[in-house]
């Protein structure tokens, strides 16, 4: 089962990191995550996608502060406490690419939940 995370994109340097292994233990708040990798200042979203293509772009901000990694049969899974859409909570994920910007994803315009 792979609990590791790519984390890329508009941050200073790409890494790959057991989301564990940065001073928590199940569940890891996403804002370790977000504070190892530093984002650069003009970065507004990260885009979370799962090991079957879905993506999931959500604001940093919203990560930051309610953003949790866990692990279930799926692996590394993604939960986002008081989440716009449940869209946003994310099984088997790879990767979080930072991105300036929201950036193409899989959820739908209106989410019916």
């Amino acid at each position: 089962m792979n609990l590791e995370l790519t984390v890329g994109g508009a941050v200073p340097v790409p890494l790959t990191i057991d989301v564990f292994a940065v001073g928590e233990n199940p569940p890891a708040r996403v804002a370790a995550v977000l504070d190892r990798v530093r984002p650069l200042p003009e970065a507004t979203h990260g885009t979370v996608v799962a090991a079957d293509g879905y993506r999931a772009s959500i604001p940093l901000k919203t990560l930051r502060a309610g953003g949790v990694f866990s692990v279930d049969d799926y692996g590394l899974r993604l939960h986002v406490e008081d989440g716009r859409t449940l869209c946003w909570n994310v099984k088997d994920v790879i990767a979080l690419e930072v991105t300036v910007g929201i950036a193409p994803d899989d959820i739908p315009e209106n989410p019916a939940h």
